[in-house]
């Protein structure tokens, strides 16, 4: 079988695309969800952090994106809830943390994978 070179050409950009592919499912944590008291079973409860829990894979592929309000508070916000994923078995070589989640009282959570 013989295909042209725009059949070619067609099929070759779409493999490569695909073996590019990213996707990315994203929670929004808003900070009156965020547990007065900062224990296992409160953060467990939260449905986002239950969500990005049962996607993410130990895969170096695989990562989570943490976005955060900036300053020292939505730092400190940050590093608690990273504190928590990797108590619940997600490495911090898999986290990166960034100011800039779009509002001061919320959190991105993004699970990022480039398989």
């Amino acid at each position: 079988m013989k295909l042209s070179r725009t059949a070619a050409f067609v099929i070759l950009v779409t493999t490569c695309f695909n073996a590019f592919a990213i996707s990315e499912h994203t929670e929004i944590l808003y900070r009156g969800q965020w547990p007065e008291y900062v224990i296992g079973t409160n953060v467990i409860a939260l449905p986002q952090v239950r969500k990005i829990l049962s996607l993410y894979e130990e895969d170096e592929k695989t990562y989570i994106e943490i976005r955060y309000p900036g300053g020292d508070a939505g730092r400190l916000w940050a590093e608690s809830v990273a504190g928590w994923l990797t108590s619940y078995g997600v490495p911090a070589r898999y986290m990166d943390l960034f100011p800039g989640s779009g509002a001061a009282d919320q959190m991105v959570i993004a699970f990022i994978d480039r398989r």
